[in-house]
Formats: C-alpha cells, structure tokens, sequence
C-alpha cells in the first residue's frame, strides 16, 4: 500500500494504491463494508476518483478543498 499526499493551490490531493486483487463487488460477505468506505470518502471529500483492475490492485484519489485556520 502507499500514500501520498500533496497539496495542489488551495487542494489538498490525497492518493491511496495498493497493488491487491482489485475491488470485487461479487463477494457478498465483504460488499456492505467496502460501500459503507467509499460512500464515507464520497462525503468527506469534494471529489474522488476510484480505479480498481482486478488482480492489479485500486487507485482511490480524493481531493479537498483547503480552508484558512482560523486565528
């Protein structure tokens, strides 16, 4: 697994690979947790991308929107 983040103007990018058997949405037993996952990262995050391939792993990409700390 890796993460990067960087911060792109006033975005915060954050990427997430692994190199795993891909997302398989067939598999019943593990369905609810991996959508209860990505609907939590769809909330939280302006924009998210998700490549998956199986057997060659997935990609999730998530962008947010910087705000200034308050003072």
């Amino acid at each position: 697994m890796a993460v990067e983040a960087r911060v792109e103007g006033d975005t915060l990018v954050l990427v997430v690979r692994d190199h795993g058997e891909g997302i398989r949405r067939s598999i019943p037993e593990r369905a609810d947790a991996l959508h209860l996952g990505l609907r939590i990262i769809e909330e939280l995050a302006d924009s998210t991308s998700v490549i998956s391939r199986p057997g060659r792993g997935t990609r999730v990409s998530m962008r947010f929107a910087l705000t200034p700390a308050a003072a």
